[in-house]
């Protein structure tokens, strides 16, 4: 069986499935049985929605500039920071004035550039539409 499904390019703006998560937020889910990887855009001094799952989270920060907000603390962050966020700890991101792209995941990595990022993580964050 063929293995050329199984390979992605996060340039591809038509690659994977596309999701709006909230005003200036979109992501890209590239979905595996075990694991899902979201590319997260952010627009220029855009916002999250403070959120929590189970899951352990890692995130880089690819591109531009952004706040990470994390169990009650903001802390900036730029081009290749990444950061762990620990399971159940309530977390969102403020993108600066050039957006960010992130792309993450939970238990293993988060990484973003501006304007982008992304989360890899457990195939169960999907199936709730975290």
């Amino acid at each position: 069986m063929s293995q050329k499904n199984e390979f992605h390019n996060l340039d591809n703006p038509h690659d994977g499935l596309f999701r709006d998560l909230a005003p200036g937020l979109t992501t890209r889910i590239f979905a595996g049985e075990h694991a899902m990887l979201s590319v997260v855009t952010l627009a220029p001094n855009s916002e999250g929605k403070l959120h929590h799952h189970p899951e352990e989270q890692w995130g880089v920060l690819l591109e531009g500039s952004a706040v990470r907000m994390q169990g009650g603390e903001e802390i900036p962050v730029s081009k290749g920071d990444f950061w762990r966020t620990p399971g159940n700890v309530p977390h969102t991101m403020r993108a600066g004035p050039e957006g960010a792209c992130v792309p993450g995941s939970t238990a293993t990595l988060t990484v973003g550039l501006p304007g982008v990022g992304a989360f890899i993580g457990s195939s169960s964050l999907m199936a709730r539409g975290s």
